[in-house]
């Protein structure tokens, strides 16, 4: 009987540990590391400089010159969203290998990611070699948080998260600006001369934590007062704002789509916008956009599966191609040559941003889809 009992208490163990090993690679907690290979990655010909900081209000002044110290025409910047570098998966691999195949196709003057990137428990490993990443190619970037990053007390929280992205030389990036809520708001001008700016450019952070999932109102205090004292010194200043989460806009918008009174530049809608219930959510973000007039455009990530754009009231509002490939990634649509036939479509991708010393901005989103993943070195 003593030995049946111990052979049974033996068997619960095994079951329990087999229960916790199970549970811990379900959830991540002790996740891959991407291990990435520096020494394979070549620094771009980048030549970027950063010409001044006001990390008060958590401004940067940014110019792209050439040999002879002119400022050079386009700017181009590349832009990925919902990375979802995240638990135990192997697919982190492919959307490792997919970023690095377009930042070394693209040859951008800058990148920026908005939001849901390292995203585990114990993350602090993952992060770091995004960072570490970034840092090899030598190139400037910027970054919002998602709504995932700090939601578990496993993971680095939001503040130290993006206190380690600003750790590192050529992340543009301010941790916190006084009295404004949130980590990561951050202005970076990019200068076409000494004194215009060809796009200002602003990273909100759009919540995550304690279910605060909107633009706030000293967020929006922010923008105005940081983009007033840019329109002072130069009234025709154009910028655009990048953040994770949608704002409300979007859904209004897509509304009238759907209702025929507007239509989709590029793109299609394959989920719906997952923003707030209202414009007072979002804090009236884009009432003073309006009023303002200078922001042109709005960019956000989080809807894995929308990648349209849209001008509304004026105001060009978008996804960034969604990038990541552990994530929900894919819808299902009837082919048109034959309707009997449903394929699962992938749409992960990037965004380039190219500015122009008009002070115009083109958009391409581009997808993966034109070679497989395992060819990606």
């Amino acid at each position: 009987m003593l030995f049946v009992k111990i052979l049974l208490l033996l068997l619960a163990l095994l079951i329990l540990a087999g229960l916790i090993a199970a549970g811990v690679i379900f959830l991540g907690v002790y996740p891959f590391n991407l291990r990435p290979d520096l020494s394979k990655i070549k620094p771009l010909d980048n030549k970027v400089v950063l010409l001044s900081s006001d990390m008060t209000n958590g401004v940067f002044n940014i110019a792209k010159k050439n040999p002879d110290g002119s400022f050079s025409d386009d700017f181009k910047i590349l832009g990925f969203t919902d990375l979802h570098f995240d638990g135990l998966n192997e697919r982190i691999q492919d959307t490792y290998k997919w970023m690095c195949y377009n930042i070394e196709k693209e040859k951008p003057d800058m990148v920026v990611i908005l939001g849901d990137t390292a995203l585990c428990y114990g993350n602090r490993t993952r992060t770091k070699e995004v960072a570490e990443i970034m840092k090899a190619y030598g190139v400037y970037w910027s970054i919002v948080l998602g709504n995932h990053e700090g939601e578990s007390r496993l993971e680095l929280s939001r503040k130290n998260t993006m206190a380690l992205y600003a750790s590192y030389e050529n992340c543009l990036v301010a941790v916190s600006v006084k009295g404004v809520h949130g980590f990561g708001n951050t202005v970076v001008n990019i200068m076409s001369s000494e004194k215009e700016i060809a796009q200002s450019l602003y990273f909100m952070d759009s919540g995550g934590e304690n279910n605060i999932k909107h633009i706030q109102p000293s967020q929006v205090e922010w923008y105005e007062r940081t983009l007033k004292a840019t329109l002072a010194k130069d009234p025709d200043t154009k910028s655009m704002i990048f953040m994770h989460i949608p704002i409300y806009k979007y859904k209004e918008a897509c509304e009238k789509v759907n209702n025929g009174e507007l239509r989709f530049i590029w793109g299609e809608q394959h989920e719906s916008v997952c923003s707030g219930k209202s414009d007072e959510e979002d804090s009236f973000i884009f009432q003073k956009a309006l009023e303002l007039g200078s922001t042109k455009l709005f960019s956000s990530g989080h809807d894995h599966l929308n990648d349209f754009g849209l001008d509304y009231q004026g105001i060009r509002l978008m996804y960034n191609q969604p990038s990541g490939y552990s994530c929900y990634d894919r819808y299902s649509t009837t082919l048109k040559r034959d309707p009997t036939v449903t394929e699962e479509i992938r749409i992960q991708g990037c965004t380039v941003y190219t500015i122009h010393n008009d002070k115009t901005v083109s958009v391409e989103s581009k997808m993966n889809r034109n070679a497989a993943v395992n060819t990606v070195q």
